[in-house]
């Protein structure tokens, strides 16, 4: 029979990975936490406060289908190691002793990268599925899809001049839906991130706009109010030590899932890496010119 493993600091690894906290760094998602093999970003425990979606998100653009298999392994014990060890694939679970701690780790088969891992105590009376459930999948696909940096346009462009009390048009070129899916034993999910606003910080105010901004055509003379996103300076940023403001604008995500069995949920809101730019602004110079001169 499988050794039952006893050790407390054992234990303390396995409940301090079971109530992992979300990680919030730039270029990670937010519903994961590190693993103690390679450094991948993956989903503790689906549906739990580890899987929330606040945060910094990924950059780049949408994530591929991924294909899961999940396998046992031993859990052994590492010296001074803050998470215990990987040990063989088990592939009978008949002789393990309940209370016994075994990870589950799903790869993606293609790449092998971990999509997804656990530590857990058996208990042969309600043992985990191999094939990871639906909500599971969705988690895998939301860690799999990156973000894109808002492509900003700006009129007058970024690093122009434009006027004060003259509005500057405020556009993202990249405003589309993305997805990216995940699938295990002929289920898939997917998860679509649907932008749903811009954040605008303009170093003198901010504004936040609901859709991806106008574009501006010279050609059609337009009303410089007409645009669906805009800023308004107020003074000039000739104050400034370089004579520019230095602006920055983030795109929030809704992030939504369904799968291939009926079942789909609400996964919140992410938020996209930021995107910089700078405009100078200066005050309108009217000319008076006496009559006759």
């Amino acid at each position: 029979m499988r050794r039952r493993f006893v050790l407390s600091a054992l234990a303390v690894a396995a409940a301090s990975l079971l109530s992992a906290q979300p990680v919030a760094a730039e270029g990670q998602n937010a519903g994961g936490t590190t693993t103690p093999e390679g450094g991948q970003v993956v989903v503790v425990v689906p549906g739990s406060s580890s899987g929330g979606y606040s945060g910094s998100g990924y950059q780049g653009g949408g994530g591929p289908a991924s294909n899961i298999e999940c396998k046992f392994f031993e859990v052994t014990a590492s010296a001074g190691a803050v998470l215990p060890g990987l040990g063989s694939h088990v592939t009978d679970t008949s002789g393990i002793e309940p209370g016994t701690y075994l990870w589950l780790i799903c790869r993606d088969v293609t790449t092998g990268s971990i999509t997804f891992e656990n530590i857990f105590a058996w208990d042969p009376a309600n043992p985990p599925a191999l094939t990871p459930s639906a909500e599971v999948l969705a988690q895998m696909a939301a860690n799999g899809m990156v973000l894109p940096v808002p492509g900003v346009q700006t009129w007058p462009p970024s690093g122009g001049t434009g006027l004060v009390n003259l509005p500057v048009w405020l556009h993202v070129d990249n405003w589309e839906t993305i997805s990216a899916s995940a699938s295990a034993g002929g289920l898939t999910a997917t998860v679509e991130a649907v932008p749903v606003r811009s954040e605008w910080d303009m170093d003198d105010g901010t504004v936040t706009c609901t859709s991806a901004g106008s574009t501006y055509d010279a050609s059609s003379r337009p009303d410089p109010a007409s645009s669906s996103c805009s800023f308004t300076y107020r003074r000039s940023s000739g104050a400034r030590s370089d004579m520019a403001f230095h602006n920055s604008a983030v795109v929030v995500w809704h992030l939504r899932w369904f799968a291939t069995n009926g079942q789909g949920g609400d996964l919140g809101e992410l938020t996209s890496p930021v995107a910089g730019f700078t405009l100078q602004i200066e005050e309108s110079q009217a000319l008076v010119a006496r009559a006759g001169s």
